[in-house]
């Protein structure tokens, strides 16, 4: 998954030190870190789509990526995204609560689609999810796809129930 410009940064030096990576010049460190950092931060500004569909990813690599997603947010980035695609996965609720716990601090405020249908998200996952719903994340969101997870979206299609234009997909 998309990495944090910090985790990156460790984890190239880590690499380097290591010797599983090198540079002809030594001091290229600082260059590469740089660059992807502003890369990083200039990507997630403009980012109106996120497509991560059929990557496999586990529970581990989707908080990894909700990590990068927070770390976005937080320089002021995903403020355009508008669609999160993050069907065919193996995510479970790992990912579902820290996702949840992310639009619960205002990220993504313009997304109309989120997508996780076909992943691993359980009871606790969607319970996560209903209350961030709840408590008015995802103000622009028109639509949440959770159908093919272990867990009921019941209490997800009931939080947006609550809330005008927003239908969650379960079929």
């Amino acid at each position: 998954p998309p990495t944090a410009p910090e985790p990156f940064a460790a984890g190239l030096a880590r690499d380097l030190q290591s010797g599983a990576k090198g540079f002809t010049h030594k001091g290229d460190l600082g260059l590469v870190t740089g660059t992807y950092d502003k890369a990083f931060e200039t990507e997630m500004a403009q980012a109106d789509q996120l497509y991560y569909i059929g990557m496999k990813w586990s529970d581990a690599d989707g908080v990894a990526l909700v990590g990068a997603l927070r770390a976005a947010h937080e320089r002021g980035g995903l403020q355009q995204l508008k669609t999160l695609y993050l069907t065919d996965n193996q995510m479970g609720d790992e990912t579902a609560a820290a996702l949840a716990s992310l639009l619960e601090a205002g990220a993504m405020p313009m997304l109309k689609t989120l997508d996780l249908q076909r992943n691993q998200i359980g009871e606790a996952g969607m319970a996560a999810l209903a209350s961030a719903v709840r408590g008015g994340a995802l103000p622009s969101c028109e639509e949440i796809f959770l159908r093919s997870n272990p867990g009921s979206a019941a209490p997800v299609q009931e939080a947006a129930a609550q809330r005008e234009g927003m239908e969650v997909d379960d079929w």
